[in-house]
């Protein structure tokens, strides 16, 4: 895959059969998702959920996934930054605003 692909596996229990350890590849239903794999950069780090939203960042970008609630297309891409990123997976932190909340 990509080096800028963000894999992700089914709801533990949803399924019998290798429920904890299973990417399913069907006509109907892919688990991943890419993100802009064009650009040559690679994703550098991951950070939430905050508030349901999953953040990807890579050495010049800043994307979300937003939840869609569909088992399907279960994540929708949007791009945040084209200017900022992380340039590593450590320097990633969740921060709080002078009401405490992230």
């Amino acid at each position: 895959g990509s080096t800028s692909t963000v894999f992700f596996t089914p709801v533990l229990g949803s399924a019998d059969a290798g429920d904890d350890e299973r990417i399913p590849n069907t006509t109907t239903q892919k688990n991943w998702v890419i993100l802009n794999e064009r650009d040559g950069g690679f994703i550098t780090g991951m950070g939430g959920p905050l508030n349901g939203i999953v953040y990807v960042f890579k050495y010049r970008q800043v994307w979300r996934l937003l939840p869609t609630g569909d088992v399907s297309t279960p994540y929708l891409p949007r791009k945040m930054r084209n200017d900022i990123g992380c340039i590593d997976h450590r320097t990633i932190s969740i921060g709080e605003d002078h009401q405490g909340q992230k």
